[in-house]
């Protein structure tokens, strides 16, 4: 098990970490501007999504001399911010394999589907 401190000045579980991801919903891509095992940040979007909103969208991530590598997952909305820009997204029930996948990548290993 991979343990994430939490930093003094944040009160969340999972640490955040600048990503290069892409969150796909509804034929839209947002940029993914902060990641951790709890959620994500995506830039943009404001005037598609809505606090408290429950939905399910691909996540892709690139893999090094590969094709990105898209994972599906069900996320909740927990902030708009209009004036930055920004939703805000919890992740909903990650399951054993894209929590595997996601932690992988966050941790700077290997993001492939296998092993």
């Amino acid at each position: 098990m991979t343990v994430i401190r939490m930093r003094n000045k944040e009160k969340r579980r999972d640490r955040r970490q600048s990503s290069n991801l892409v969150l796909i919903f509804d034929d839209n891509e947002f940029d993914v501007l902060d990641c951790s095992l709890g959620g994500l940040a995506i830039s943009n979007g404001t005037y598609i999504f809505i606090e408290e909103q429950e939905l399910t969208a691909q996540l892709c991530m690139p893999v090094k001399d590969q094709e990105a590598l898209e994972i599906e997952v069900a996320v909740k909305v927990i902030r708009v911010d209009k004036e930055l820009n920004q939703v805000a997204l919890q992740f909903d029930k990650l399951s054993n394999e894209n929590f595997r996948i996601l932690e992988k990548y966050l941790t700077h290993r290997t993001a492939s589907s296998r092993g």
